[in-house]
């Protein structure tokens, strides 16, 4: 069986230099394609670079997530790094009330950004919720509206993408 891991961040082992050691244990023990998932301007280049060194292996997803509201946005990189066929999807993006509710409306309006970007391109969104779960569904129910003017020439409008933490219920997932 070949299975695909579809959210794999690769910051710390790019940083300790164990990359490689890591692509090999994953190879070994079946897996065939990997998604490195960006979130921020570093994480969304090295996403994008792994996916260009290993273009059998690895896709890219970049975007912002909701630890980077208070840091600068290079829309335009964002865009460059989106357009590049290695990148299947946008994230890691999504709303995070848990360490700081605080934040949920910047949280929030970026959250709104990153799908109306990943709209744009007709890309799948990777989202993370925690203690999010009512505001998680109404972006992505006015997400999915969006979702369906976008692919409004598709017979079966395609999955908008993954839901990789929560922490709702059976009825939530």
């Amino acid at each position: 069986m070949k299975l695909f891991d579809t959210h794999a961040h690769f910051d710390s082992f790019a940083a300790e230099g164990t990359v490689a050691t890591v692509l090999q244990r994953a190879v070994a023990a079946g897996v065939a394609r990997i998604c490195a998932v960006g979130s921020s301007e570093a994480s969304n280049e090295l996403a994008a670079e792994l996916a260009s060194a290993h273009p059998d292996l690895i896709v890219a997803a970049v975007g912002y997530d909701r630890d980077q509201i208070d840091k600068p946005h290079d829309a335009d990189k964002l865009a460059a790094l989106a357009s590049d066929p290695s990148v299947a999807a946008v994230g890691e993006i999504g709303l995070d009330y848990y360490y700081s509710a605080e934040t949920a409306p910047a949280q929030r309006a970026l959250f709104g950004r990153m799908l109306q970007f990943a709209a744009e391109r007709k890309l799948p969104v990777l989202v993370h919720s925690r203690d999010a779960d009512d505001d998680t569904i109404d972006m992505l129910g006015e997400f999915s509206t969006v979702w369906k003017k976008v692919f409004h020439s598709v017979e079966k409008t395609p999955p908008p993408g993954i839901l990789h933490c929560f922490t709702g219920d059976a009825p939530f997932a």
